[in-house]
């Protein structure tokens, strides 16, 4: 994405979508960006089933939302760059733009096969930039956990950031979860691409995918894993694939 997204004055608000579709573990799988003028929202305080994470690439936002047992009754609270939060399924929210330059945001939504967990994670606000800070002087791959827990549709939301040095990175390795990552600062170089800040990828359950920052200076970016809950289908295929690999292992 190059930042600032051109907005659309007469709305108000203006989406990009980058990618929608089904995916191993999840019936569907949604990321776009938008850009929303000062003053105004892309839409009333709603609920729907589906999970998001919205997080905020620049400009400043009031998020505003209830706490379910009293929809009618709203909360704000103030969004800056480089903050994110995350809505469980059926929370009621919306946003409205407060800075004067229109605000850009990222935002993945997610829905899958329903779970009961009762365990599951609630609405939360998270500081990156505060987290990105105290690896300044770190060599090499860092990363810091910011949370990770059971929600309606995943066994497991898992988010950290990461810090690599120039030079550094890892080897092609294969997740059986599927995985997007934001880079914030920098250059990093995955899947034959080389690409800088505001960029979006998506690997999927089973992709090999490796990193390597090819720059000068440290790149910096944020992952998020949604660890799902395979259909039959793919539990059936994967436990074929292994009987298959230790049989082969055997002769």
């Amino acid at each position: 994405l190059q930042l600032p997204l051109e907005p659309d004055v007469e709305k108000g608000w203006k989406p990009y979508f980058l990618f929608r579709g089904f995916t191993s573990e999840m019936k569907s799988l949604a990321c776009h960006a938008s850009t929303l003028i000062q003053g105004h929202t892309p839409h009333h305080p709603h609920m729907h089933k589906e999970e998001e994470i919205l997080l905020l690439l620049d400009g400043e936002v009031d998020i505003i939302i209830s706490d379910g047992v009293t929809p009618h009754e709203t909360k704000r609270r103030r969004l800056k760059r480089g903050e994110f939060v995350y809505y469980p399924s059926n929370f009621a929210h919306t946003l409205q733009t407060m800075s004067e330059v229109p605000a850009n945001y990222m935002m993945y939504k997610w829905y899958a096969h329903s779970k009961e967990n009762k365990a599951a994670l609630n609405f939360g606000h998270y500081k990156v930039l505060k987290w990105l800070s105290e690896t300044e002087g770190k060599k090499g791959f860092c990363t810091h956990l910011l949370f990770e827990g059971p929600t309606v549709f995943l066994k497991k939301l898992h988010c950290h950031i990461t810090s690599l040095s120039p030079q550094a990175g890892y080897e092609p390795h294969v997740d059986d979860y599927d995985v997007s990552i934001i880079v914030l600062e920098g250059e990093i170089e995955t899947l034959g691409k080389r690409i800088g800040p505001h960029s979006v990828i998506y690997y999927a359950a089973g992709e090999p995918h490796g990193m390597y920052n090819p720059g000068e200076v440290v790149a910096k970016y944020i992952v998020f894993e949604f660890h799902g809950h395979p259909s039959i289908l793919v539990r059936i295929f994967k436990r074929f694939v292994s009987l298959i690999s230790r049989l082969r292992k055997k002769t």
